[in-house]
């Protein structure tokens, strides 16, 4: 379980919030709109990750 938090970079935590609800890691990005375009795309590489690990993986962006 470890491994799939440590896919977000540590300096992303304020915007990344992942939890796990009935087996399942749910992930929400928020900010304010500016930083999240710019941190985004990094985000999404850390699903991808996330995807490899776990095949029970949500992600929200909002």
């Amino acid at each position: 379980m470890n491994t799939i938090f440590k896919a977000i970079k540590p300096d992303h935590e304020k915007y990344v919030r992942c939890r796990f609800v009935n087996g399942r890691l749910i992930c929400h990005v928020k900010g304010e709109p500016n930083d999240v375009r710019k941190t985004i795309n990094e985000f999404l590489e850390s699903i991808m990750y996330m995807e490899r690990i776990s095949s029970k993986v949500d992600a929200r962006v909002g």
